[in-house]
């Protein structure tokens, strides 16, 4: 019976609840209920609480009185108590405690945990995934232990890379704003593309990108981070700037990292691109026709933009439009590089290949015209 004997001898501490009544239902309690009568009779005497703390949670279940249970043994310094209790769960159900300490990290005892727990069980805190609990956790000692956490080195030896990428995000996430300059500190110091484009990612959570309470000016700062290390950054690392520019609502700037992607193929009129464009004509008389159409383009954008920006003014200036040619019918199939070019030579050859290809098979009774027109500006 938890503690019964002394829990009856113990005064209550407050004069509006009866600490005796409380103890024996808490001793009667079934497991699904002890966190509720637990929560219940900590309200009412401290100290009649804290004799039966231990035994309580080690019946108690994972349940919302649970929850309660647990920040309010927390409160009377029961760390090693509530340790015992998650240890008992089976991930889903810790991963559900543990949240809901997060998202009441300001009630006493309950940051300290955390920071305590890393030190007395770093299995749990680390392999267990506890950190990122701390996401919704903005105590100032759950931020220092976060940032602490990412400058460690033996943290980072510690933890394999997804760990370590998860507690960055953890922190991103935590400190919001607060987090650009670290984020942008760390950018710099890695050579990982594929770290790199998860951290770049990292900068839309600390800006709190779909919170519907999160500042302009922090989306803003989030840009300018991006923008100050985006030319250093390797090609699938500006590709994920691209993606989180758009995310963080800056689609001009999304837009201008093209310049990043390639630099060494920019020239002063931009890149080098090219579109080709085959009308594919079966005439009124049943003779087939296919009329190829080419052209050099120059410009600044991202290839899968080409097409979009490219299509109607190629429709109107080519005139493309079987209907018109010997009253046929037919279909236009158009073609752009999936990368600007890095000379000359190359853009030809892709141009001669992507025709043939849409094109496609001809006999001789085809008749093939080709126009070549001078180059397009984006």
């Amino acid at each position: 019976m938890i503690a019964l004997l002394a829990l009856l001898l113990s005064p209550a501490h407050a004069e509006d609840c009866d600490a005796k009544a409380l103890a024996k239902e808490l001793a009667d309690a079934s497991p699904a209920a002890i966190g509720k009568q637990f929560t219940a009779l900590a309200a009412c005497d401290e100290g009649a609480a804290k004799k039966a703390m231990d035994e309580a949670f080690g019946k108690m279940i994972e349940n919302d009185g649970a929850h309660a249970a647990v920040v309010a043994g927390l409160k009377l310094g029961g760390e090693e108590p509530s340790r015992a209790f998650l240890a008992n769960l089976d991930p889903s159900e810790s991963a559900q405690t543990l949240g809901y300490l997060a998202d009441h990290c300001d009630e006493p005892g309950v940051t300290e945990f955390f920071v305590s727990t890393r030190g007395v069980n770093p299995d749990a805190f680390w392999d267990g995934g506890w950190y990122r609990a701390l996401a919704t956790c903005r105590s100032e000692g759950s931020l220092a232990l976060l940032s602490e956490s990412m400058k460690d080195p033996a943290v980072q030896e510690r933890l394999v890379r997804t760990q370590w990428m998860s507690l960055i995000e953890t922190y991103a996430r935590a400190a919001g704003p607060a987090a650009m300059n670290s984020l942008r500190e760390l950018t710099a110091s890695l050579d990982s593309e594929a770290d790199l484009v998860d951290v770049i990612g990292f900068f839309a959570d600390a800006a709190r990108v779909g919170d519907p309470e999160a500042d302009p000016k922090d989306a803003a700062a989030a840009v300018a981070a991006i923008k100050d290390v985006g030319p250093k950054l390797p090609p699938l690392a500006v590709e994920k700037a691209r993606d989180t520019l758009v995310a963080l609502g800056d689609e001009p700037a999304a837009d201008e990292a093209v310049r990043w992607r390639w630099p060494e193929r920019l020239e002063s009129n931009g890149y080098s691109y090219a579109a080709v464009a085959v009308e594919d004509i079966t005439c009124k008389n049943g003779k087939k026709r296919v009329h190829i159409h080419t052209a050099p383009v120059t410009g600044v954008a991202w290839p899968d933009q080409l097409e979009g920006l490219l299509s109607t003014t190629l429709q109107l200036n080519w005139e493309l439009d079987p209907s018109k040619t010997c009253k046929g019918t037919g279909e236009v199939r158009y073609g752009f590089p999936d990368e600007p070019f890095a000379d000359a030579v190359s853009r030809d050859a892709w141009i001669r290949s992507t025709a043939e290809t849409l094109r496609g098979s001809v006999d001789a009774t085809t008749k093939v015209v080709t126009a070549e027109y001078d180059a397009l500006p984006l």
